[in-house]
């Protein structure tokens, strides 16, 4: 059983649009969306979210979804968020979960002939002390509406996020450089189906 749109659409955050500048200055505008409340993705899953105890296939449960559809309209690109919470398996288990998540999401996308180029972002493990594991587990996608020319994704979009559009803290996670203002760089790349 899956779940119909109707459902689906009233699960969603309002895209939040949110702008980061990198060291040099340069600016660049994202949209952020966040499937919540009771949807998350399925514990120790890559293909699966569920929602209220109910499991469905995240392309296609994604591809019946018109806010994360209106995300597609982003012509610069789409970057996929895959993170795992702290609760479970070993931590060589959940980084590659977290990474396997970022790329499962971004290939629900790869055949679109909308989105120009597709980035995955592995956050990695939770390491916050907030024990709400759910929330962890969010579903997260980020278009890049805006840029400036020459941008470094990696610090606009880092910057970008401190303003808190998602439900928990980025920092908390820990593929996240604090004292460079950026993400581990080999955790953002550009997705290259297998």
């Amino acid at each position: 059983m899956g779940i119909v749109k109707q459902e689906l659409d009233t699960l969603i955050k309002n895209i939040k649009t949110i702008t980061g500048k990198d060291t040099k200055g340069k600016k660049a505008t994202f949209g952020v969306t966040v499937l919540e409340k009771t949807c998350y993705w399925a514990k120790g899953k890559t293909d699966r979210i569920e929602c209220d105890n109910i499991q469905t296939n995240v392309c296609e449960t994604i591809s019946k979804c018109m806010t994360f559809m209106h995300l597609l309209k982003s012509r610069k690109g789409l970057i996929c968020i895959g993170n795992a919470c702290a609760k479970g398996g070993g931590d060589s288990a959940y980084v590659a979960l977290a990474e396997n998540r970022a790329t499962k999401l971004a290939g629900c996308f790869f055949d679109n002939d909308r989105v120009q180029v597709i980035h995955t972002l592995n956050l990695g493990i939770y390491r916050g002390t907030d024990t709400n594991y759910d929330a962890q587990r969010n579903l997260v996608l980020v278009g890049i509406f805006e840029t400036d020319s020459a941008i470094n994704l990696n610090e606009t979009l880092y910057n970008a996020l401190l303003s808190k559009p998602l439900p928990f803290n980025i920092e908390d996670f820990e593929n996240v450089q604090k004292d460079s203002m950026r993400f581990v760089p080999s955790k953002l790349k550009k997705y290259k189906p297998s």
